[in-house]
């Protein structure tokens, strides 16, 4: 399978995207867990993009244990928030490269799951209670009528992010070719130099 080349960060203080691309051209997306994605983007960067850049993209469990067990000094709840990042951008890639739907709010999940249960937490209050959710995709990825939701079958998440909102986020970009590690990473990841 291919290597991840590139990862990148698209962030505002509630909502971090992460596009991930493979070595042969196809990216994806994924999120990393919303509220202070900003500090989110930033642990991202610097405790999961070194171990990820490079990285075979068809073991994603493995992929994620191996960031666990190498970052293990760091365990806290920011690791994990960042890691969901990586984890949604590969399933997003595995759905894509499979024609498949997958990580969206776990719909698809729950849809392919037969004792599932009958609950989904999805935010109502709108735009009094979460502006930041307005206008994060292209169309509607899914929608709620009587109680029900009803989502796309479209490959991977099944969603685009709004070209407008990325242009507002704050960018990082790291690539397998021009990454350069922290002082830390020099230090502790694989054949980085300062």
């Amino acid at each position: 399978m291919p290597q991840l080349a590139r990862l990148e960060t698209f962030h505002n203080e509630y909502v971090c995207f992460v596009r991930a691309t493979a070595e042969d051209g196809p990216f994806s997306w994924g999120q990393t867990s919303t509220y202070t994605a900003d500090i989110t983007a930033w642990v991202f960067q610097r405790q999961v993009v070194p171990w990820a850049l490079g990285a075979d993209i068809a073991d994603i469990p493995g992929l994620v244990h191996l960031i666990e067990r190498l970052e293990h000094k760091d365990p806290g709840s920011y690791r994990g928030r960042a890691l969901a990042g990586l984890d949604t951008a590969l399933w997003d890639m595995a759905g894509r490269r499979a024609g498949k739907p997958v990580t969206m709010c776990t719909m698809h999940l729950l849809v392919a799951t037969p004792n599932a249960g009958k609950y989904l937490e999805l935010s109502i209050e709108g735009d009094d209670y979460y502006p930041w959710q307005r206008d994060l995709f292209v169309g509607q990825p899914f929608t709620v009528t009587d109680g029900h939701v009803t989502m796309t079958d479209t490959p991977g998440w099944g969603v685009e992010i709004s070209p407008a909102w990325l242009d507002r986020a704050t960018y990082t970009d790291a690539a397998l070719e021009s990454f350069r590690p922290s002082a830390y990473g020099a230090l502790y990841h694989k054949g980085g130099k300062p």
